[in-house]
């Protein structure tokens, strides 16, 4: 009789997604838990982004925030090390943020559906008195 393994559905992860000519696969595996120093919430916020220093503002929108920063889901990766973010909070009142982009995601077209692209910031301090509470507050969509 072949060795069996049982694992719990949370350990379980896919560890790797293959699309090729039409054919697809997907690689089950027991993957890393995951070091994260702040919870995730799960928040799509629409923001606007701009590199540090360029004029060019660009629309995006969060799929997670956390006390430490937050996911922007976009197809464009900054060059820059550093972006500005603003967020309206409600008429009238815009959130300014700045951040450090620690980790950026290509991700090919025919896939986005299955995947999104974009970029993770950690937001410098010293941030906003209460940044983090009022988008945690925003409804969730």
């Amino acid at each position: 009789m072949p060795p069996t393994a049982t694992y719990q559905l949370s350990e379980l992860r896919i560890l790797r997604f293959t699309l090729d000519g039409g054919r697809f696969g997907v690689k089950l595996g027991v993957g890393r838990r995951e070091n994260r120093r702040y919870e995730r919430h799960v928040r799509r916020i629409n923001v606007k982004f701009r590199e540090l220093g360029r004029e060019q503002w660009r629309t995006a929108f969060t799929t997670d925030i956390s006390v430490g920063g937050m996911f922007i889901s976009s197809r464009t990766i900054p060059d820059s090390e550093i972006v500005e973010v603003e967020i309206q909070i409600s008429d009238g009142e815009q959130l300014s943020l700045r951040g450090k982009v620690v980790r950026g995601t290509r991700v090919a077209n025919r896939l986005q559906r299955l995947q999104r692209g974009g970029f993770a910031i950690e937001v410098e301090q010293p941030a906003p008195e209460g940044w983090y509470n009022a988008l945690l507050a925003m409804d969730r969509r």
